[in-house]
């Protein structure tokens, strides 16, 4: 038994050969995996981390006047209310 395992082609973990399903992703002959498909030899770390910085900046947006002012106002407003109510 030279390879007892061989590689998924979803996720690139070790699968024995006996095994029916990938222990790592569960992937099987119904749900992708094929004996011809090729998991890549080498990973780009640099292409994955730019695109988890893409996927997670997407929603955030800069700091706008606009939201200087409301926060400006709501500190007001807080210690106004403190200070009338403790004083």
């Amino acid at each position: 038994m030279e390879n007892d395992y061989f590689i998924c082609p979803v996720c690139g973990q070790e699968v024995q050969t006996r095994e029916k399903t990938c222990p790592s992703c569960g992937a099987d002959d119904e749900t992708g995996w094929s004996g011809n498909a090729a998991y890549p030899e080498e990973f780009d770390a640099d292409d994955y981390n730019d695109a988890v910085q893409r996927e997670f900046d997407e929603g955030k947006r800069p700091f706008s006047a606009r939201n200087i002012v409301v926060a400006g106002i709501a500190i007001v407003l807080v210690v106004a209310f403190l200070r009338a109510y403790f004083f």
